[in-house]
């Protein structure tokens, strides 16, 4: 008698739905992201290409994911074919590399976000300590997943034949996942004292914070998946049991390359509002017969690159000169600002002083004879 299961083919079909939609919503995050840093504002920086590069290994991981589900993962092992088994557990392998090689570069991106703009010495040298840390953690535990049977094969062998030894893989899940919960709630909580200490308006303010809270969701996935590692390590049934932390380890990685990348995205969305309200302003002058120009937002000035309620972020921070943020007047205190201003220690220059840099940049020179 065949045997059979109900369980067994929903669970396949989450492993494949939910890596291949969180996988979709990544990449479209990634793309906007890109577009906005390089198109809109022309200041794409190496967390914007490192963020490119986790998103790269995160396809790879969907890819270990599907080739995985093609042999039968999700299914009982008394399903299973040996030469499908010994696929999964090679599998398997590929994937736990790829999700510690992915968090790490995730995590750097973010903390290369906090230097592009710091200017703080104290702040800066604490991120630098944190790459330092992860950079080992990442090294070590890549080493212990290739070294953790002597011979390697014993990892895959399924009649358990094989001469050699093997390291206790449940007491180093537990150790990597409890350490990744607590650099997660380290690098989202890097940046909360000087959110709370810059002077901004209370709306903005609690929107940036919101962002960086979305953060947490992260940590709430690799909590979970912590749990699936645990039925898991103890299952009886392995190939069926390694489904719920095959998906939360999408859904972490997924979820975090997206929270990091909001941030990045409120260019977009200022250059999307305006046009959508060009258009209806068009549309409603068009009605009455002649066309207005200027409070309406300007159709030639709408959407350019140099346009400076979109561009603001073309202004870096001045390196020589803490807290300085070079941007027009018009610009302080707008809604299209993103990230750049919010790590600057505070009250360290005043506003009449930064005024005159902002007139004596040369740059300002250079796009006024453009526009």
């Amino acid at each position: 008698m065949a045997y059979h299961d109900s369980q067994a083919p929903r669970r396949r079909l989450e492993l494949l739905v939910i890596p291949v939609v969180t996988s979709v919503l990544t990449s479209l995050a990634i793309v906007m992201r890109i577009f906005a840093r390089w198109f809109l504002v022309n200041n794409i920086g190496i967390d914007d290409w490192v963020m490119v590069i986790a998103w790269v290994s995160s396809m790879g991981l969907l890819g270990e994911t599907i080739v995985g589900w093609k042999h039968g993962m999700g299914m009982h092992s008394i399903t299973l074919q040996p030469k499908d088994m010994i696929a999964i557990l090679k599998d398997t392998l590929a994937i736990e590399i790829t999700y510690y090689i992915t968090v790490y570069i995730i995590k750097v991106s973010i903390i290369l976000l906090y230097l592009r703009f710091a200017t703080e010495k104290g702040f800066r040298r604490t991120c630098k300590a944190t790459i330092a840390v992860l950079t080992i953690y990442a090294f070590i535990c890549i080493i212990v997943l290739l070294t953790q049977c002597i011979p390697l094969t014993k990892v895959w062998d399924i009649t358990e034949a094989l001469p050699g030894t093997c390291i206790n893989r449940t007491v180093f899940f537990y150790i990597t996942a409890s350490f990744n919960i607590i650099t997660d709630i380290w690098v989202t909580a890097l940046p909360v004292r000087t959110l709370m200490s810059i002077q901004r308006p209370k709306r903005e303010k609690a929107g940036l914070v919101l962002i960086f809270a979305m953060g947490a969701f992260s940590c709430v996935a690799a909590i979970i998946r912590l749990q699936t590692i645990a039925i898991f390590t103890f299952s009886k049934d392995p190939f069926f049991d390694a489904v719920p932390g095959d998906i939360w380890s999408a859904i972490e990685i997924n979820v975090a390359i997206i929270c990091a990348s909001l941030p990045s995205l409120k260019p977009l969305i200022c250059y999307c509002s305006r046009s959508e309200r060009t258009r209806r302003s068009n549309q409603s002058s068009s009605g009455r017969g002649y066309i207005q120009h200027g409070s309406g937002g300007g159709g030639q000035r709408n959407g350019s690159k140099l346009d400076p309620e979109i561009a603001s972020e073309s202004f870096p921070m001045t390196p020589g000169v803490k807290g300085s943020v070079n941007r027009t007047p018009k610009d302080a205190g707008s809604d299209t600002e993103s990230t750049e201003h919010i790590f600057a220690a505070p009250d360290a220059k005043s506003f009449t002083e930064a005024r005159m840099d902002f007139v004596k940049d040369p740059r300002i020179k250079r796009i006024r004879d453009m526009v």
